[in-house]
């Protein structure tokens, strides 16, 4: 990761999510439930919705 990318990521509102920090916690938990939770279809919808804005795929 380099110095941008860096800064990019502990700067936005969700970067601190896995510490559960107030509302950035609340925002890493909404996009981690959305994304790994038992309910399929908030995980499709993110996907379509942002499916072509995607930069890097590590797959």
């Amino acid at each position: 990761m380099n110095a941008e990318q860096l800064w990019e990521t502990t700067s936005t509102p969700c970067a601190f999510a896995a510490a559960g920090e107030g509302a950035r916690g609340r925002c890493g938990r909404r996009y981690l439930h959305q994304l790994m939770g038992d309910d399929v279809d908030p995980r499709r919808t993110f996907i379509q919705d942002n499916a072509l804005s995607v930069a890097n795929l590590d797959v």
